[in-house]
């Protein structure tokens, strides 16, 4: 089965209060699973969770959704499958540590922001492949990543320095332009072990801002769908 996650943007208001902004995020994240229910042959209802939040599967379809400030996606599958979005921006240094081991950032070329978010996103779609939380993150490790993980659009000066650079600050982000944006996206899947079974994680890459992974068990083509 072809995977299809969709890609929707979320309007921003910075006066928005949390609340309101999470569930316009969430609406938004439901609206991007109706779309990629009719692309996969799945029911448009019967999309349900449990208490906690992990998705139910519907009849033979496994499902999963993410949103982040900006942006929400999903995605529907035959088997186990996890997304995660993220806004790309810095955050506090020592989380490198708590997101990855020194092997893992070496895989991907150093500790860049770029670099965190890539093994984040991949991180949190295997958990949510397996319904589980950020506390089973240290059981889950990189161990190949795809072969375009260290070259990411770098022939986009923004882009450059936000792959190589920690330091990017969010007023620079302010500061880009139309003609700095990219969407690129790797065919490729890079490999993490978690548990010991092997799960697979394609990546994409929205302008400079966001970073999108999907999440199986077994190969599958992909097809993104971006609804902006």
């Amino acid at each position: 089965m072809t995977l299809y996650p969709v890609l929707i943007e979320v309007p921003h208001d910075e006066n928005e209060p949390p609340l309101q902004r999470m569930k316009k995020q969430r609406g938004y994240a439901r609206r991007a699973l109706r779309r990629c229910a009719e692309l996969s042959g799945a029911p448009s209802n019967g999309w349900s969770q449990q208490k906690g939040g992990a998705p139910i599967p519907n009849g033979k379809f496994y499902w999963s959704i993410s949103h982040t400030r900006g942006l929400a996606a999903a995605v529907v599958a035959m088997q186990p499958v996890g997304i995660d979005v993220e806004r790309i921006r810095e955050r506090r240094v020592d989380l490198f540590d708590e997101v990855g081991r020194g092997e893992e950032w070496s895989l991907l070329g150093g500790r860049t922001w770029f670099a965190f978010f890539y093994l984040w996103t991949a991180k949190e779609a295997v958990l949510k492949a397996n319904s589980l939380g950020i506390g089973h993150l240290d059981q889950c490790r990189l161990i190949e990543p795809d072969r375009n993980a260290r070259s990411f659009n770098k022939g986009d000066p923004l882009v450059s320095s936000l792959l190589n650079h920690p330091t990017r600050s969010d007023a620079q982000d302010q500061r880009r332009s139309e003609s700095a944006m990219v969407d690129a996206f790797s065919p490729c899947a890079s490999k993490l072990v978690f548990y010991d079974a092997t799960w697979l994680v394609w990546h994409r890459m929205m302008t400079t801002d966001f970073i999108a992974a999907v999440a199986t068990r077994n190969p599958t083509p992909i097809e993104w769908t971006r609804v902006f």
